[in-house]
């Protein structure tokens, strides 16, 4: 991954997290935006097999599935999000974001119900763990990867 893709992707995250936190939703317009300059830099970017590709759609194309079964316990928008950062990123990285956002929900999750702010029905926007997990992980890699 090089650094326009981490940046492209952190600047998106930030404004989703923005909109996700705001209005409890993402605007399709944005994600559209989003889509283009993804599909944008993996078009420029290294070349892949078609298989490679599908093999990097899986985390998003979970989590689109999951918003479907689930009536949107996960918005759409989130599956949307994923499946495009599966167009630049390899799989281990795809991976390891939704894995690193699902684990930082879970401790505010449970946090919100230990100090009683919430109960098991409170829904929480998913951009911010993901915009978190991001970050994370891009002070992890040894120069962006």
């Amino acid at each position: 991954m090089d650094v326009i893709t981490g940046i492209s992707i952190l600047v998106f995250l930030a404004i989703f997290t923005y909109c996700d936190v705001k209005n409890r939703r993402l605007q399709l317009w944005l994600i559209a935006v989003f889509a283009a300059i993804m599909i944008g830099l993996f078009v420029f970017g290294e070349k892949h097999d078609g298989f490679s590709l599908l093999i990097r759609l899986i985390p998003g194309l979970g989590l689109l599935t999951t918003a479907f079964v689930t009536k949107e316990a996960v918005g759409y928008g989130d599956g949307l999000v994923v499946l495009f950062c599966g167009l630049v990123l390899d799989i281990q990285v795809t991976i390891s974001l939704v894995f690193v956002a699902l684990i930082l929900s879970a401790v505010a999750s449970l946090v919100i119900l230990v100090i009683k702010k919430g109960n098991r029905s409170t829904r929480l926007p998913f951009m911010p763990f993901l915009l978190a997990a991001w970050v994370m992980l891009l002070l992890n890699m040894d120069g962006l990867g």
